[in-house]
């Protein structure tokens, strides 16, 4: 069970009335680390910002199918209208040694600067440690359009050890500060979830994963 965040009641009828105002009718649930938007739009096929060109999957939760279009962990930066910092990471064991190359995420833009950071993060006893990669995105899709589109960003300088876990997040910096997004829930994965509301990272546990696939080289 994920934490409760108390926040006032003038706080959160201020960020469910502007998320009521805006394309996909957005609203917070489960002490604000849920967001979920009240109707969806028809979706195609995979719609990648940049199509990795070769390499191996070395992680998967998105899948042929895709991701649930219209739930997903929230994303805050603290001048946003939820009114509070809420990062959110899975953990990752790989099977096998390799090099991160690109990481391709669902998520979606709902108030506030379209832009997030995708970040990468060594294991420190179950919860994420040192970063050691970090790249921002933008033109995010509006969250609720799609439940295939991803944004993908070029990762250097990341290895991975078989059966040595690591963290993948989405969270926000300087270009995100005001920003509300919502990292899509997986339609086939589980993965132990960390949140960060400012004062450190949680571990809550297995719980469904944010929709992400990493692409790498074997080594």
């Amino acid at each position: 069970m994920l934490r409760t965040v108390f926040l006032s009641t003038t706080t959160l009828a201020l960020a469910i009335t502007a998320a009521l105002a805006g394309p996909t009718n957005s609203m917070l649930s489960n002490g604000a680390a849920v967001t979920t938007v009240t109707r969806g739009y028809e979706t195609g096929g995979f719609s990648h910002t940049r199509t990795p060109i070769g390499g191996t999957v070395l992680f998967d939760s998105i899948g042929s199918g895709g991701y649930n279009c219209c739930t997903g962990w929230t994303l805050s930066g603290p001048s946003s209208q939820i009114g509070e910092q809420i990062w959110a990471a899975i953990q990752i064991t790989p099977s096998a040694n390799a090099v991160v190359k690109h990481i391709a995420a669902g998520v979606g833009y709902v108030t506030g600067n379209n832009a997030a950071e995708l970040a990468i993060y060594k294991d420190a006893s179950g919860i994420p440690g040192t970063m050691v990669w970090s790249g921002d995105v933008s033109n995010l899709p509006v969250f609720g359009s799609t439940s295939t589109g991803t944004v993908v960003a070029r990762v250097t300088g990341v290895r991975i050890k078989a059966n040595k876990p690591f963290w993948v997040a989405i969270q926000t910096d300087t270009n995100s500060m005001n920003t509300w997004n919502a990292w899509n829930l997986s339609n086939t994965t589980n993965a132990p979830l960390a949140e960060n509301t400012g004062t450190g990272w949680t571990n809550f546990g297995s719980n469904t994963a944010g929709a992400v696939t990493l692409y790498g080289r074997l080594r």
